[in-house]
C-alpha cells in the first residue's frame, strides 16, 4: 500500500509543477530545490586514444559510480580497467562522430541550464514539498546511443539527453526502431516527468 500511495504521489509532485493544473497546486517558494549536475557527454566526446589514461582518469574521478554505471549498462562497453577499453571506447566514439551527435547534443542543449535546468528544479521543489526529508540527486547528462531515457543509481540520476531531441531528429529514433508513440515522448518537455518517475521509482518501488 505504501508504494501505491507514494508511486501516486509522484505523479502528483509533476502534475502540481504545471502551471495548467491549477488543482494540485502548492506553494513551494520557500522551498530550495538547487539540482547539482555535470555534461559527461561533452567530456566523453573530448576522449583522444594518444592520450587516453588522462581521460580515463578524468572520468573516473570526476564521475566515478556513474561512469561505471555508464560502461557496464548503458552502452555495455566493459570495464575501464580491461586492457582493450580504451579501443572500444574510440570506435564507439568515432561512428558516433559520424553522424554529428556532439554537435546535435552541443546545439540542442546548448543552454541546459537556463532552458530545462528550471523545469527539473521546480519538479524537485514539489518532491521535497511532499517528501522534505529526501535527497535530491546529483544529476548527470549523457549520451545513450538513443537507448536510455532516464536511469538512477543510489544518490545519482543519469539523463540520456539524445532521447529528448524532438520530431526533428526522428531518423535517429527511426534507425533505433522506436515506435510513433514512443517517438512522441521524445521532446524537451518530456525530461522533468521521466526524471521524477524515475526518481519514485528508485526511492519508492
Amino acid at each position: 500500500m505504501k508504494t501505491v500511495i507514494s508511486a501516486s504521489l509522484i505523479l502528483i509532485i509533476f502534475l502540481s509543477s504545471c502551471k495548467e493544473n491549477n488543482k494540485f497546486e502548492v506553494d513551494v517558494s520557500g522551498i530550495e530545490a538547487d539540482v547539482q549536475y555535470k555534461r559527461f557527454e561533452q567530456d566523453l566526446f573530448k576522449f583522444n586514444i594518444d592520450s587516453s589514461e588522462h581521460y580515463l582518469d578524468l572520468y573516473r574521478n570526476e564521475y566515478g559510480e556513474f561512469f561505471k554505471l555508464f560502461n557496464l549498462q548503458i552502452v555495455t562497453l566493459g570495464e575501464s580497467e580491461d586492457e582493450n577499453y580504451p579501443e572500444n571506447l574510440d570506435l564507439y566514439l568515432r561512428f558516433w562522430n559520424t553522424e554529428d551527435i556532439p554537435a546535435v547534443l552541443n546545439e540542442e542543449f546548448k543552454d541546459f541550464e537556463n532552458e530545462i535546468l528550471p523545469h527539473i528544479e521546480e519538479a524537485f521543489k514539489h518532491y521535497k514539498y511532499y517528501f522534505p526529508d529526501k535527497y535530491i540527486p546529483e544529476l548527470y547528462t549523457f549520451f545513450s546511443s538513443f537507448g536510455y531515457s532516464v536511469v538512477s543509481l543510489d544518490s545519482i540520476t543519469g539523463l540520456g539527453i539524445d532521447k529528448y531531441l524532438g520530431k526533428k531528429y526522428d531518423h535517429f529514433y527511426d534507425k533505433s526502431g522506436w515506435s510513433n508513440y514512443q517517438k512522441r515522448r521524445m521532446h524537451k518537455e518530456m525530461i522533468p516527468v521521466d526524471i521524477m518517475r524515475s526518481t519514485g521509482e528508485s526511492e519508492f518501488l
